[in-house]
């Protein structure tokens, strides 16, 4: 089957279930921004994805790192000033005794 056909097929089957026409590489898409915004390495983002290099990842999904570098900000100061982020997955260690 083509590309092409795959895509149409999963129009066909959005319209059908009366949600709006996505193409499987929009949905691709989708999940490596939202990868990238929860804070997954970009290395595993781009294993994810088959991209032959993080370099071209990061360079295509480049447009969620503002987010990511605010978080990344956000998390080396809480860890750097003792104030725990509770909204975070993990533990954060204080260098703090």
């Amino acid at each position: 089957m083509e590309d092409a056909q795959v895509d149409g097929a999963a129009v066909w089957l959005a319209y059908l279930a009366g949600l709006p026409p996505i193409r499987l590489h929009d949905l691709r898409h989708g999940a490596a921004s939202l990868m990238l915004a929860a804070g997954v390495e970009m290395k595993v983002v781009q294993e994810t994805l088959g991209h032959t290099s993080s370099a071209f990842t990061a360079d295509t999904y480049t447009s969620v790192y503002p987010q990511v570098a605010t978080a990344a900000a956000e998390k080396t100061a809480a860890l750097l000033f003792g104030k725990e982020d509770q909204t975070a997955p993990g533990k954060l260690i204080s260098l703090r005794g």
